[in-house]
């Protein structure tokens, strides 16, 4: 679960500043998790430098060079403001999920709100992640 939450998060920066290349530069990021079927409810804060480079990678090569992850990306928009991103992922012992994230962002900021479904050893879960970045300067 640590891995597909970890690709969500990495993924959405990836994601958020391909299109219309907000300004590089250092961001703060805030992730929270949640789920109604477990008692998880975390949040976390990081701080992470987004070159260009990162804002013009392509998505699906970026996935390709994550260790352990089995993740196809599925459809990917960013244009306009708006993202909308869809995962499907293969995980241990045969189990699978699926990531579908929709949000926004400006030159300086970004907000997405990934849905998580698992399937996995007969059971089956469901979490949000809400992602937000805001720039903070230079690196």
């Amino acid at each position: 679960m640590k891995i597909l939450l970890a690709c969500a998060l990495a993924m959405t920066s990836a994601v958020i500043l391909a299109a219309d290349l907000p300004t590089p530069g250092m961001y703060k990021i805030t992730a929270k998790v949640s789920s109604q079927q477990l008692p998880i409810s975390s949040s976390h804060d990081s701080s992470e430098c987004i070159t260009e480079n990162q804002f013009l990678e392509d998505p699906q090569a970026w996935m390709r060079q994550q260790p352990g992850q089995e993740c196809e990306v599925v459809n990917y928009e960013v244009g306009g403001g708006v993202i909308h991103m869809e995962l499907q992922c293969s995980i241990d012992q045969g189990g699978k999920a699926s990531i579908i994230g929709n949000g926004t962002y400006t030159n300086t900021s970004f907000e997405i709100n990934n849905q998580m479904s698992i399937e996995a050893n007969g059971m089956k879960m469901e979490m949000n992640t809400a992602i937000t970045g805001v720039r903070q300067g230079e690196c």
